[in-house]
């Protein structure tokens, strides 16, 4: 989509339309340069920022509302940007500009050293974001002090650790142009999702499907997960939580049936050849 990054700021702008131009300069530092101290931030406004970092009766904290997380080291107190945060940020920054989603993409580089696979599961991640700030802006909704925004986007991906299918319906009550941007996520975000299906170990009721690999490329369990549980690494701000699912749990017993592909089996079904095409185009592979 041409217009993603419009519709990706125009929805945090409206999700998280309570913070100020000193928010959201924090925010933008964070972003750009990771963890920073609150003199690195901005020793010129100083006070200002800390007030915005805290919160006041009147004021919106940024910490007590998990925009972003402070941490210790050598007693020094030093801020990095929370899970919010990233999604607040999008307002000014895109997504591919913030810092964390350069770290995330150097270590999905480490597992898989592809350039157009990391371009698809960086957009995979991005679409996601979209799919559930869009939708969320378009119920007029504010997100500036609600305080589970992870727990709600882990409680979307309940019913596959792949996707968020809970909003693949029709019928949504919106403008026939948000409706129309909308739809057009929502079928780039599963194309994206088939994609990374096709590249990598297929699951499909229940048990593991290699034969629908088309790509010239095997990938372990570990890159897609690492894709699908990204928001993991943002609230952690490392790999270890990640690590640890991975080790105590086998991805795959996990499944029962696909819920995406057995509630909307024809749109599935096509989305699923349209991404099929485009692995067969990009790799030139002949059946």
């Amino acid at each position: 989509m041409e217009n993603i990054d419009i519709i990706l700021r125009d929805a945090s702008k409206g999700l998280f339309s309570d913070l100020d131009p000193l928010h959201r300069r924090i925010l933008e530092r964070l972003a750009k340069y990771g963890s920073m101290s609150l003199t690195e931030l901005g020793h010129d406004k100083r006070w200002d920022m800390k007030l915005r970092l805290d919160g006041t009766r009147r004021t919106v904290g940024l910490i007590p509302n998990g925009f972003v997380d402070e941490y210790k080291i050598k007693k020094r107190k030093k801020f990095v940007l929370g899970f919010k945060g990233l999604l607040a940020v999008l307002t000014t920054t895109n997504f591919e500009d913030i810092n964390m989603i350069k770290q995330y993409r150097n270590i999905l580089k480490g597992v898989i050293n592809d350039e157009q696979i990391l371009d698809w599961a960086l957009n995979f991640i991005k679409y996601e974001i979209a799919l559930i700030l869009y939708y969320n802006y378009l119920q007029g909704l504010n997100w500036t002090k609600f305080k589970y925004v992870l727990s709600y986007w882990e409680e979307l991906k309940s019913y596959d650790k792949n996707s968020v299918e809970t909003f693949f319906a029709e019928g949504y009550s919106f403008g026939q142009h948000d409706v129309e941007n909308y739809y057009e996520i929502e079928k780039e975000y599963l194309t994206l999702f088939s994609i990374l299906d096709h590249l990598t170990f297929f699951v499909k009721w229940g048990y593991i499907d290699e034969r629908n690999s088309v790509y010239q490329f095997k990938s372990d369990q570990t890159f897609r997960q690492y894709v699908d549980r990204w928001h993991i690494f943002i609230k952690y701000h490392n790999l270890d939580e990640i690590n640890d699912l991975i080790a105590k749990s086998d991805y795959f017993d996990d499944y029962s049936t696909n819920f995406v592909k057995d509630t909307f089996h024809s749109k599935i079904t096509d989305i699923r050849n349209e991404a099929r095409k485009i692995l067969l185009d990009k790799q030139n592979i002949k059946h």
